[in-house]
């Protein structure tokens, strides 16, 4: 079967601290201390909370770099990057956390973002006039999820993005996305091959869906994309299989049976 659901797709359908600058103060331990100053002097207690204030904003700083590891990796897998081009590319991007079942976006807003999931799994839905949902995407991690024809056309998004996870993202707005690929110019051709990857699976889906058996679109699922069966549920499953609960619940047993 010439068929795969999307491997490398962009899904179509901070708290701020005060901050100091640690290279004022090199000699400072970065240890966390009381914040409290009972019994210390004024200098003691400046002290302990500028080091405070040292350790937030290094361990942020490694957070938020940490939390480019995986875009950078998926850039790295279409071109070369170099640390200066790696250090430009961290500027255009708002990180950004999600706690599970928590909304990126709803249905009705303009999309601002395009977003790359760092951690955890993303969908996106559609509702109908009777309530029911319907599945277009999963993104988990290294892959995109936006509302596209909101974010480039800026109308009303027709799609709600959940996290079906507590989930790591690094968001770009359409002026920083343009911007980007103006300062470095093979990010052009990266979001091509990522657009184009994405049609074509798509294509391919609709082709699935349509012409091929319920039990065989959930085997093909299972083959290409595993973790999603594993982590998402069985609702959520079904609903982007086009299928009721109740038939995967069926399928399931029947392909447990025949193992």
């Amino acid at each position: 079967m010439c068929f795969e659901f999307p491997r490398d797709p962009i899904a179509i359908g901070s708290t701020c601290h005060s901050r100091a600058n640690p290279s004022q103060h090199r000699n400072t331990k970065p240890v966390l201390l009381y914040c409290g100053s009972y019994g210390k002097s004024p200098t003691h207690t400046y002290k302990n909370s500028l080091t405070k204030h040292v350790y937030i904003y290094l361990k942020e700083r490694n957070e938020v770099n940490q939390m480019h590891e995986r875009l950078v990796k998926s850039i790295q897998e279409k071109t070369t990057l170099t640390k200066e081009v790696e250090d430009q590319l961290r500027h255009f991007f708002i990180p950004k956390k999600l706690r599970k079942r928590q909304y990126l976006l709803n249905a009705g807003d303009v999309c601002q973002h395009i977003a790359f999931v760092e951690k955890g799994l993303l969908r996106s839905f559609s509702v109908d006039e009777s309530g029911h949902e319907h599945v277009m995407q999963f993104a988990m991690e290294g892959w995109w999820i936006s509302d596209m024809a909101s974010f480039l056309c800026h109308e009303e998004a027709t799609y709600n993005i959940e996290a079906l996870e507590d989930a790591e993202l690094l968001l770009l707005t359409k002026s920083a996305m343009d911007e980007m690929i103006d300062r470095i110019p093979f990010m052009e051709r990266y979001f091509r091959l990522l657009m184009q990857n994405s049609i074509i699976a798509l294509q391919r889906r609709i082709r699935v869906v349509q012409t091929y058996s319920a039990e065989e679109v959930y085997l093909k699922l299972m083959e290409v994309q595993p973790e999603i069966i594993s982590r998402a549920s069985q609702q959520h499953v079904a609903s982007y299989l086009g299928i009721t609960p109740e038939t995967l619940s069926r399928i399931r047993k029947q392909v447990s049976l025949k193992k």
